[in-house]
C-alpha cells in the first residue's frame, strides 16, 4: 500500500477537529442539561437535588465523565472513515447508556455538529449537487429505514458503511438506528445531498424491468396479467402459491361471468416467515414494489382490487409507501374480504390515497376478521381453556390461527371452531360467492363498463 502524507495529514486533521468539536458541544449539552436539572430543585426546593447538580455536585461530573470518556474515545478514529468511526462509538455508547432520553439527543446533535465541522467543505459540494439526480429510498435489513423529498423510483441498498456515512450526514438516523433513541417504523427524512455519498451500496430502478424482477424474487412477490390484460385483480394474503392464486383468479373471472382477471401474490415462504413479514408496520421493498404496481395499474384505466385476507395488509403498506410521496390512484377501486385491518383503516387508507373504498365484508364466522361476534365466540373458549384468544389475533399472534388455535389444554372446542372457520369461512372463493361482495363487483363492472 502506497503511503501519501497529504491524505493522512487530511485524516489526522480531520479528526482532531471531530474531537475537538465534539468535546466542545457536549459539555455544552451536559451543561446546558445540568444547569436545568439544577433550577427545577432549586424552585421546587429539592436539597438533595440542588446539591447533586450544583457546580461540583456528583451529578454534574458524572455527566461531564461520560462525556470526557466519548472524546476520549474518539481517539482512536482515524482515517478517512474517522467520521463514520465517530458514529459508530457515539451511537453504541448512548445505546447501552442510561442517561435521559433528552440529554442522548443533544450528545447526538454535538456529534452531528462535529462531523459537519471537519466535512464541511464535503457537505457543501453536495448541497450543490442536482437534486434531481439525487432522491432516493434507503433500504437497510429488509426495511425502508430512511427518504429524501422527492421520489424518482430508486432504492439505495445500504451497507453497514454506507450507513454510517449517512447517520454521520443525518443526526437523526444517528438518533434511531446507530444509538436506538426515539425508534419509530417511519422512514426517516433525510438529505437529498446524502444519496451520492452512498459509494458501496447497490441501487435498484423500479423503473428497470429487471431490477423489478430482482425485487419480486426478494420479496417472493409475483404479478398476472398486470400488463393491461386484466382489469379486475385479486390481491392475495398468506400461504398462498402461485398456483393458488391463479386458482382465486380463475374463481373470481367464474364468478364475474368471465371477466379477464389478474393476481398480485405474496408467495408463502412457510407460515412461521409470512407472519414475520406480516407483523412489522415498517415498510420493505416488496410494499414499494407493491406501490409500484398500483400506478402501473392506475395509469392502464379502472381496476378493481380484491383484497382477501392478509392482502389487505399488503395493500395498507403500499398506499402508505405511495403516501410518503403524495401518490393518487384515481382509477383504482378496493373491496376488501376476509380482513385483519378494521374496515375504517382499510377505508382511511384508501380514501386518503384517491382511490374508491367500495366496502369490506367480513364474516363472523372468521377469525382471522374484526368482527366482534367472532371475538366473543372465539374468546370466551380460549379463556376457558386458560389462554386468550381475541378477535384481531392475527396481529398478535396469526399463527395460532392457522394451527386451528390450539394453544391450551382444554381449548379443543374453541380451537376446532377457528379451525372450520379457517378451512370453511375463510377462504376466498367462499367470500366471493356472498351476495354482498357479489353486490360490489357487480356494481362496479357498471359503473365501469369494459372500454369505457
Amino acid at each position: 500500500m502506497t503511503f501519501d502524507a497529504e491524505i493522512v495529514t487530511k485524516e489526522i486533521e480531520a479528526q482532531v477537529t471531530i474531537t475537538q468539536e465534539f468535546g466542545k458541544q457536549a459539555s455544552k449539552a451536559v451543561g446546558d442539561y445540568a444547569q436545568k436539572q439544577y433550577d427545577q430543585a432549586l424552585a421546587s426546593g429539592d436539597q438533595a437535588g440542588i446539591t447533586a447538580w450544583r457546580e461540583g455536585g456528583k451529578n454534574r461530573l458524572a455527566l461531564h465523565a461520560v462525556v470526557g470518556g466519548l472524546t476520549g474515545g474518539m481517539q482512536g478514529a482515524v482515517g478517512a472513515a474517522s467520521s463514520q468511526a465517530v458514529i459508530d462509538q457515539i451511537g453504541q455508547a448512548l445505546m447501552t447508556s442510561d442517561m435521559p432520553a433528552q440529554l442522548k439527543q443533544a450528545l447526538v446533535l454535538a456529534a452531528g455538529t462535529a462531523v459537519g465541522a471537519a466535512t464541511g467543505g464535503a457537505v457543501g459540494a453536495a448541497t450543490a449537487f442536482n437534486a434531481t439526480d439525487n432522491n432516493y429510498l434507503y433500504h437497510y435489513k429488509g426495511k425502508i429505514v430512511a427518504r429524501d423529498k422527492n421520489d424518482n423510483d430508486k432504492i439505495i441498498n445500504l451497507t453497514d458503511n454506507d450507513l454510517r456515512k449517512l447517520a454521520a450526514e443525518n443526526p437523526e438516523v444517528l438518533n434511531q438506528l446507530i444509538a436506538g433513541i426515539g425508534k419509530t417504523d417511519t422512514p426517516i427524512l433525510v438529505k437529498d445531498s446524502s444519496a451520492q455519498n452512498m459509494t458501496s451500496s447497490g441501487i435498484q430502478d423500479l423503473n428497470n424491468p429487471k431490477d423489478r424482477a430482482e425485487i419480486a424474487k426478494e420479496s417472493d412477490m409475483g404479478y398476472v396479467n398486470i400488463d393491461g390484460k386484466a382489469r379486475v385483480f385479486v390481491q392475495t394474503g398468506m400461504q398462498n402459491k402461485p398456483e393458488t392464486a391463479a386458482a382465486s383468479a380463475q374463481a373470481l373471472s367464474k364468478v364475474l361471468g368471465g371477466e379477464n382477471t389478474g393476481f398480485i401474490l405474496n408467495s408463502t415462504q412457510g407460515l412461521d416467515k409470512d407472519v414475520g413479514e406480516y407483523l412489522p408496520n415498517s415498510l420493505s421493498k416488496k410494499d414499494v414494489l407493491n406501490e409500484y404496481t398500483y400506478r402501473t395499474l392506475n395509469a392502464q384505466g379502472p381496476t378493481l382490487v380484491v383484497t382477501h385476507s392478509a392482502g389487505n395488509e399488503d395493500a395498507r403498506k403500499a398506499l402508505q409507501a405511495g403516501a410518503l410521496y403524495g401518490k393518487a390512484y384515481e382509477n383504482l377501486s378496493f373491496v376488501s374480504l376476509g380482513s385483519p385491518v378494521s374496515n375504517s383503516i382499510m377505508r382511511q387508507s384508501v380514501s386518503s390515497a384517491g382511490a374508491a373504498y367500495l366496502g369490506q365484508v367480513n364474516d363472523w364466522r372468521d377469525p382471522v376478521t374484526y368482527s366482534k361476534t367472532a371475538a366473543i365466540v372465539g374468546g370466551g373458549g380460549f379463556l376457558a381453556g386458560g389462554a386468550l384468544f381475541v378477535t384481531g389475533i392475527f396481529t398478535a399472534n396469526p399463527a395460532l390461527l392457522y394451527t386451528g388455535g390450539s394453544i391450551a389444554a382444554g381449548a379443543a372446542g374453541a380451537a376446532g371452531a377457528a379451525g372450520a372457520g379457517i378451512q370453511y369461512v375463510h377462504p376466498f372463493p367462499q367470500y366471493i360467492t356472498k351476495p354482498q361482495t357479489q353486490s360490489i363487483m357487480f356494481d362496479w363492472l357498471k359503473n365501469n363498463p369494459q372500454g369505457k
